[in-house]
């Protein structure tokens, strides 16, 4: 079996025969803190000092990319994992930058890992991550729009064991003219999405912790719409608390 800690918000991390993999790994929201407010709960460290191997990262936005955290956290030779598109403004943090095109397996000691296509509530780049080990494959989708490449991923990435999902529906009024619609996958989108990717398990992320109306505005309902859907969908839900273990 696979483990993967759930960490605070889209984090995740996976350990491996001896190497440390985490996603969207966070322990502040920096300069996004006025939109989005300070924390409904504390959010939890991604590792020890110094113990992480690699570190992926869906796009730019410091909610999902957090440098002081990583810093601290990966090994002296440990390595930033993206898409060339933020490459340099990633490397501008001082950390190791490895980067891969979308649809391109890269080999990181036990892990491959493929970045694939995702679409952002704002127009950043933004990719998703499938991550296989062995026999086990896992696709982590930061803070992604439903969009039209799930029937893609069925085809060329499926069947997934697990699938990392956004699910707080966000309505942001703050970077731009707000459009009054989720930024970020709901609930109900999320089971939609599991089931077009023949996902087993879906496990939500970027919820709970953030809601700050009217600038940040959750769904805090999520988590019931996700099961309800789910059931609906014929797809199984886990929900996972910061530092639980789920595969």
């Amino acid at each position: 079996m696979i483990g993967y800690r759930r960490l605070s918000w889209a984090g995740v991390r996976l350990d491996v025969q001896g190497k440390s993999l985490v996603i969207d790994a966070i322990e502040s929201v920096g300069s996004f803190r006025a939109p989005m407010g300070e924390p409904r709960e504390a959010l939890c460290k991604i590792g020890l000092p110094g113990e992480i191997d690699y570190a992926l990262i869906t796009h730019l936005h410091p909610d999902h990319f957090d440098p002081a955290a990583l810093k601290l956290g990966l090994r002296p030779n440990g390595r930033l994992i993206c898409h060339p598109s933020v490459a340099a403004a990633a490397s501008k943090s001082g950390l190791q930058v490895q980067t891969t095109e979308e649809w391109v397996p890269t080999n990181l000691g036990p892990f491959t890992v493929t970045a694939v296509p995702a679409v952002d509530g704002f127009g950043a780049h933004q990719v998703s991550w499938v991550v296989t080990v062995g026999e086990h494959k896992a696709i982590h989708c930061g803070d992604t729009l439903f969009h039209g490449y799930w029937w893609d991923f069925a085809r060329r990435i499926g069947p997934l064991d697990l699938a990392f999902l956004p699910i707080n529906g966000v309505v942001v009024d703050y970077f731009y003219e707000t459009s009054g619609l989720p930024a970020a996958l709901t609930g109900e989108q999320a089971a939609v999405a599991a089931r077009l990717m023949k996902a087993r398990l879906v496990v939500p992320i970027h919820y709970r912790e953030f809601h700050n109306p009217p600038t940040y505005t959750s769904d805090l309902n999520a988590e019931a719409a996700l099961i309800t859907a789910a059931q609906r969908e014929g797809v199984a839900a886990r929900i996972a608390r910061s530092g639980e273990l789920v595969g």
